[in-house]
């Protein structure tokens, strides 16, 4: 993964949380609201920003190794 790629995503997630800051300070969502917001961004946000800068980083056998380490300390975790 190069630089490039980790500011973009880094970027996009700074995004995401400054428009939900300034959404909440200005409408004050009720709080049923601002927990669907939340699932739908761990949901579908994170895991997509996380999808794209795996696609972009090129998979060698010691990334694909690294990545079945850390699936397995998780799993066992």
């Amino acid at each position: 993964m190069n630089l490039q790629s980790v500011i973009a995503s880094v970027s996009v997630m700074a995004i995401i949380m400054i428009i939900g800051f300034l959404l909440e300070r200005k409408t004050k969502p009720a709080i049923e609201a601002k927990q669907i917001i939340i699932q739908i961004l761990v949901t579908i946000a994170v895991p997509s920003v996380i999808l794209n800068a795996i696609f972009q980083t090129e998979i060698t056998e010691h990334v694909l190794s690294q990545m079945g380490l850390i699936f397995f300390i998780l799993i066992n975790y």
